[in-house]
This record gives structure tokens, C-alpha cells and sequence, in this order.
């Protein structure tokens, strides 16, 4: 998705085409979600006082727990880390950097907040925005990447498949 910045009211023309395109696909669309009606929402971008997006937190819960943290800064690379903060270097494919080591409350709260909303789910990513020292609920999703995503080492998909309990 492109970053989009400007006037609310344009941004549906502008556009319309990549939409409409998304939209009409059938092969973008999980089929959980083949009945639903497509729509378009549009928010506002968070962003800082140098108008940098803000810091994106997901917090992927197995059964209540917190097991690992994906931090996403605004040029949106990530950084790894387990649930004791210590950093994966090696988890996906692709470049990562290495973001800020200090994890301040919001982040410890994003943690504790996503523990109690996964709490009733085998499995759940939950999204946070960090913007100006304020933290934002984003989302919960049963289905990140649509299961796309690549790990850099094979051993990835048999320890997240280890950390589901059916």
C-alpha cells in the first residue's frame, strides 16, 4: 500500500485504478473473506512532529502469550525480538535493521494489552501504533501475510507450527 499524504478528499481519485484493480482481483482475496463487500476506508496517518510515520509494534500471541515482537520503524524495516526482548537476526527474509533496543512502557503495555485481547484465541497478531509517546490499537489478525510471509531458515516454520496448541 502506498504511503498517502494530502487532501482526505482526493486520495479516493487518485487512487481508483490501484483500488478498483485490488478490489476486482478474486486471487487477493482470502477466501474467509469472499462474501463480504469491499469498501474503502481511509484514516489519517499518524505520524511525528517531523512528519515520519509512526513506530508500528505487532505482537504475535500463541494461546495469551506473548511470544514474539516485530518492530517496524517508518521506512519500514523490522526488527525481531522474543518475548524476553532478546533480538532474532536470522527470522525473515529480506533486510533488517536493528531499531532502538530500549523498550519503554508503551511497548510494555502494547505486550500486556495484547496478552489480554489474545487470551481466548489459539492465535493472534496484534497491531499497535507508537506516535508521540501515545499507543494506538491497530489491529488483530488471524491470518498475518496471509500466510506468505518467508523466514530466512527453515527451522522458522517448525518452531512457529510448535508454538500452536490445537
Amino acid at each position: 500500500f502506498q504511503d498517502l499524504r494530502g487532501n482526505p478528499a482526493d486520495l479516493k481519485e487518485q487512487n481508483k485504478s490501484q483500488s478498483d484493480y485490488h478490489v476486482n482481483q478474486n486471487a487477493v482475496v482470502p477466501r474467509k473473506e469472499k462474501y463480504i463487500e469491499p469498501k474503502i476506508l481511509i484514516e489519517p496517518l499518524l505520524s511525528d512532529k517531523n512528519n515520519k510515520k509512526c513506530e508500528e509494534v505487532q505482537v504475535y500471541c500463541f494461546n495469551g502469550d506473548a511470544k514474539l515482537i516485530y518492530r517496524f520503524n517508518d521506512d519500514n524495516n523490522v526488527s525481531v525480538y522474543d518475548k524476553n526482548f532478546n533480538n532474532i537476526e536470522d527470522i525473515l527474509e529480506g533486510d533488517e535493521i536493528y531499531l532502538n533496543k530500549e523498550f519503554d512502557g508503551k511497548i510494555k503495555q502494547s505486550i500486556d494489552l495484547s496478552r489480554i485481547l489474545s487470551k481466548n484465541f489459539k492465535f493472534v497478531r496484534v497491531d499497535w501504533m507508537l506516535n508521540n509517546s501515545n499507543l494506538y490499537f491497530g489491529e488483530m489478525t488471524f491470518t498475518p501475510y496471509s500466510g506468505f510471509v518467508k523466514f530466512r531458515k527453515p527451522k522458522y516454520n517448525l518452531y512457529f507450527g510448535q508454538l500452536i496448541r490445537l
